[in-house]
């Protein structure tokens, strides 16, 4: 089994909340907790209000949670710790639990459960669901680092073609302007193929623009993300015939990272896809907000909508993207289905105070923000 220490990277301590009404019960399992992972910052809540106290302020790397309690169950105390802390491991530690309801526990994502009556499961539980953890937040890292690696080298080769290539195919055609002119005059017969051929160079400057554009959507020094999504609305106009509108509340010079700015205009683009080939819609309007602590964008159209079979369980590769997308930078993408028809998409992505979006691995970054 793979070891884990009770203090993390950032050499501070394990810290654990411990949901439990019962006093006894708490220093049993702190007592079998601290022999096989001693030196943790332990924190027992009794009710609801201590817990969300507690996993909403402390970044918790482990969440133990007793299924019965006296105003509080324990499938509602997961469901709360699934919506502000999905990456943290969540453990029952309670009395008797049948096999629907263990089976029912896991199935709403439970990482394990241990009887009272068997508290020496609760180390190796403790350990293999911390482990699994570990390799889980690894894996999110390096994802992250890859898709920056290719983030980076998409936006290296589109300034390559848009300062290179485009600018010597710019420089053709005006060499070719001045040939054009003398050929005009020296051999009229040979003016047709020369206009041709300015044409085809005009055509080609063109798709070296659009390729550099598409491999290099957000730029920094041509307005960021809002230009991008200004940028968006023509091309889909143009692509599709679509009706795109952009309302930005963010001002002209607020600087949002260029790689998680990328991902936000990939998603808004996806959907936009997805609105103008599967649901038929006629109009699509983005909007982007960024407030002290939250960047939002949303994407309504108003197509046919989405089953909602679909909503409960994405299999689209589209979707499912777009997800990926989102957790990469830290946000969470939420998809709806309006009463008045069409769909919503929107990714809400917490911000630090000086405006960087978090990660979803960093424990200090998001306990202090």
């Amino acid at each position: 089994m793979q070891e884990v220490s009770t203090t993390d990277h950032e050499d501070r301590p394990l810290v654990v909340v411990h949901l439990e009404d019962d006093s006894l019960d708490a220093q049993l399992v702190y007592r079998e907790f601290n022999a096989a992972l001693p030196g943790c910052d332990w924190r027992h809540v009794r009710t609801e209000a201590q817990y969300r106290n507690a996993i909403g302020h402390a970044a918790p790397d482990l969440i133990l949670a007793d299924y019965n309690l006296p105003d509080f169950d324990g499938l509602a105390a997961l469901s709360i710790a699934r919506d502000l802390r999905p990456l943290t491991p969540f453990i029952f530690v309670s009395g008797a639990l049948g096999e629907e309801v263990a089976i029912e526990t896991l199935k709403n994502g439970a990482t394990d459960y241990v009887l009272k009556s068997r508290l020496r499961r609760l180390g190796p539980a403790v350990q293999r669901a911390l482990a699994e953890a570990n390799d889980r937040e690894e894996r999110r890292r390096l994802e992250e680092e890859l898709s920056e690696i290719s983030n980076r080298e998409q936006r290296r080769i589109g300034s390559d073609l848009h300062d290179g290539l485009g600018q010597e195919l710019t420089g053709l055609s005006l060499m070719l302007r001045g040939i054009e002119t003398a050929i005009t005059r020296e051999a009229p017969q040979l003016t047709a193929q020369i206009t041709r051929i300015r044409e085809v160079l005009t055509q080609a400057i063109e798709s070296t623009r659009a390729l550099a554009r598409g491999l290099s959507p957000v730029n920094l020094e041509r307005g960021g993300l809002p230009s991008a999504l200004e940028h968006l609305t023509h091309q889909c106009h143009s692509l599709y015939g679509l009706h795109v509108e952009f309302r930005g509340s963010v001002k002209p010079n607020a600087a949002i990272e260029e790689t998680p700015a990328t991902h936000l205009y990939r998603i808004a683009q996806e959907a936009s896809a997805n609105a103008a080939k599967h649901a038929q819609a006629k109009n699509i309007v983005l909007t982007l907000t960024v407030s002290e602590d939250e960047l939002s964008l949303r994407i309504e159209d108003d197509g046919k909508g989405i089953p909602p079979a679909l909503l409960n369980n994405p299999t689209g590769m589209g979707l499912r993207l777009m997800q990926y997308r989102a957790r990469i930078i830290g946000g969470e993408l939420t998809v709806s289905t309006p009463s008045g028809g069409g769909t919503c998409i929107t990714c809400h992505c917490p911000l630090t105070p000086s405006g960087r979006f978090l990660r979803p691995n960093s424990r200090r970054q998001r306990s202090s923000a």
